[in-house]
C-alpha cells in the first residue's frame, strides 16, 4: 500500500484556528491535555497536537456507531480520544517494550532512544483505529454534492453548511468488518511525513497493521489496542441515560407485532428466527421498535446503546461478557446470509406459548 501523506506540518491551515474547531478543542481540554502529559518526548507531543486536528477535521462531528456507542454527535472524535488515552496508560505497563542485551539484562539506552518512538506508535493506534468508520456514513449538499470520503469533513460541512443531523448511515451487510479492513487507507491519509519521519518504517508498519482487519499475533500493539477500545465502548454504554419503563414497553411492542404477523418468523428473508432457548432479532427491527415506541409517546427515540444496556443489565439477552450483538450466519448454496442479532430469552418474548423452532441451520460470532 502505498502511503498518502498529510500536508506537513509546518504550515497550518488558516481553517485550524476556526471559531468551530476551537470551540470542539476547548469542550475536549481536559483529554487533549491528558494525551500532552502521557506522551514522553516533546516532539511526540507537537506532533500528537497537529494529527488530533487533523483527525477532528476530517471525521468532524460523525458518531462512532449508527445506535450502539458514541452515537451523538463528535461520538467518534470522543471515542478515539478515550480510545488513545488508554492505551497511553496501558503503554507503561507493559514490560515487553524494555529493551535488553544478549545477557538479558535491560539495555537502558536503546530502551530511552526508542521507546518514545514506539509510544508515540501506540498513541496513534488508539487514535487512528476507528477512522474508517467514516465510509459508513454519507452526506449530500443542497446542491447535490456528495461528500468525498478523502475530503475532511469539517471543510465539507463549513463550505455547505450541512449538519449532524443531515448525517445517513450506510448499511454494508455483505461486507464485514469493512471499517476495519479500509482504515489503513485512511490511517495513512492522516499520518503526516513528520510522523513518518519521526517513528520510522518498523514501528510505522505495525500502527498501520494494528489498526487494520486482524492484526498479526505478533503486533507490538495489538492486545493493547483491543482492550482499550473495548473497555471504552463498554464506559460509554454504561454512562447512557436510561428511561424507566422502556424495556417493558419494548417488550409489549415486539409481542404485538409478532402476535400480530406483522413480522414474519423463522423465514430466510425475515428479521425474527425461533431457536430452542432464544428468539434472534435484527438489529433493524430493534431499531424499528424503538424508534416506534418514542413515536406512540411523542418523544425522541432512546439511543439503541441505551437499549443494549438495559437489555444486558436485565439479563434478558444472551451476551458474553457485556456483549450482546451477535453476527449470524445462515448457509446457502452461494454466499452465506448474515444478519446482526439480539438473542432474546423466549420466556421474555413467549412465555409458554414458543412457536416452532426455526429448522434452519445458524451459527453465532458475538461483534
Amino acid at each position: 500500500m502505498r502511503l498518502h501523506f498529510a500536508r506537513k506540518d509546518s504550515k497550518n491551515n488558516a481553517t485550524d484556528s476556526s471559531a468551530e474547531v476551537e470551540r470542539i478543542t476547548a469542550a475536549r481540554a481536559g483529554d487533549i491535555r491528558m494525551i500532552k502529559e502521557l506522551v514522553i518526548d516533546p516532539n511526540a507531543e507537537h506532533l500528537a497536537e497537529k494529527i488530533l486536528i487533523r483527525l477532528l477535521k476530517f471525521v468532524w462531528f460523525l458518531p462512532a456507531s449508527e445506535g450502539h456507542h458514541h452515537s451523538s454527535e463528535f461520538g467518534l472524535f470522543d471515542h478515539s480520544l478515550k480510545t488513545s488515552i488508554k492505551v497511553l496508560e496501558k503503554f507503561d505497563q507493559e514490560i515487553h517494550f524494555e529493551f535488553r542485551e544478549n545477557s538479558g539484562d535491560i539495555d537502558s539506552h536503546e530502551t530511552r532512544k526508542k521507546r518514545p518512538r514506539i509510544q508515540y506508535g501506540a498513541f496513534l493506534t488508539g487514535l487512528l483505529h476507528d477512522v474508517g468508520k467514516i465510509v459508513q456514513f454519507s452526506l449530500t449538499a443542497k446542491n447535490g454534492e456528495i461528500w468525498s470520503h478523502n475530503e475532511p469533513l469539517h471543510d465539507f460541512a463549513m463550505r455547505h453548511g450541512v449538519r449532524f443531523s443531515d448525517v445517513i448511515y450506510n448499511k454494508y451487510n455483505n461486507v464485514y468488518a469493512l471499517h476495519q479492513k479500509i482504515a489503513p487507507f485512511y490511517a495513512s491519509i492522516l499520518i503526516s511525513e513528520d510522523d513518518y519521519n519521526y517513528l520510522h518504517p518498523g514501528i510505522l508498519s505495525d500502527v498501520i497493521n494494528a489498526v487494520s482487519y486482524k492484526p498479526s499475533t505478533d503486533n507490538r500493539y495489538k492486545d493493547m489496542l483491543s482492550t482499550s477500545d473495548g473497555e471504552g465502548t463498554k464506559e460509554n454504554i454504561e454512562t447512557a441515560p436510561t428511561r424507566k419503563d422502556l424495556l417493558g414497553e419494548i417488550i409489549q411492542y415486539l409481542k404485538e407485532i409478532f402476535s400480530t404477523g406483522r413480522v414474519v418468523i423463522n423465514s430466510a428473508g425475515g428479521r425474527a428466527w425461533v431457536f430452542k432457548n432464544f428468539t434472534a432479532i435484527t438489529i433493524a427491527l430493534l431499531n424499528e421498535t424503538r424508534t416506534s415506541v418514542a413515536a406512540k409517546s411523542g418523544g425522541k427515540p432512546v439511543e439503541n446503546a441505551v437499549v443494549l444496556k438495559l437489555l444486558v443489565d436485565r439479563n434478558y439477552v444472551d451476551k458474553e461478557d457485556w456483549k450482546c450483538i451477535y453476527r449470524m450466519e445462515f448457509p446457502t448454496m452461494g454466499k452465506n446470509i448474515e444478519y446482526k442479532v439480539v438473542k432474546f430469552r423466549n420466556n421474555i418474548l413467549w412465555g409458554d406459548s414458543t412457536p416452532e423452532i426455526c429448522k434452519m441451520d445458524a451459527t453465532f460470532t458475538i461483534t
